[in-house]
């Protein structure tokens, strides 16, 4: 909570809203850092609040969180990178292809402890919360993408989870 200014608006600002926020606090492998497992729908409410309080009470993030998220990732990764080299590009889409066919939603049932923590499968995709210097909110996946509004609407009509790191 400490290294995270979003944690500490949380707690600090948290008292103008009163919510029910299920979510399961989780190990990532290669993420050296606190992540929550939480449902989309929970976390469209989460954002809201915290879009509605960062406008005014907003305290920058270091641009530190968004290098140790790209070494993190970049880690990660390392041991497919090898094997890179000896492929073919025909070879390297075809394995995309057949890896993001067989990934579907992940269905996790609600857990009554939310203190425990659980570890991920490295393949559920980890999303940062940062916040830029005019105080807007931006969730940021691994690939130093911005998360879309109709990436969060197919999640919402699926039921799914996400992962905040």
């Amino acid at each position: 909570l400490a290294r995270n200014s979003l944690g500490r608006q949380l707690v600090f600002n948290s008292t103008s809203i009163l919510s029910e926020i299920r979510g399961a606090v989780v190990d990532k492998p290669g993420y050296g850092g606190t992540c929550v497992d939480i449902k989309i729908r929970a976390w469209c409410t989460l954002r809201w609040f915290l879009a509605s309080h960062l406008t005014s009470l907003g305290l920058p993030e270091q641009p530190h969180v968004m290098r140790a998220l790209a070494a993190a990732t970049y880690k990660s990764k390392s041991p497919h990178r090898a094997n890179r080299d000896s492929k073919s590009a025909t070879e390297d889409i075809e394995e995309s292809q057949r890896s993001t066919a067989t990934t579907g939603p992940r269905i996790v049932t609600e857990m009554e402890d939310t203190t425990r923590t659980e570890t991920v499968s490295s393949n559920s995709e980890l999303h940062v919360v940062v916040q830029d210097r005019e105080g807007h909110m931006h969730v940021i996946n691994a690939e130093k993408r911005e998360m879309q509004a109709l990436a969060v609407e197919v999640k919402i009509l699926r039921d799914t989870n996400i992962l905040l790191g």
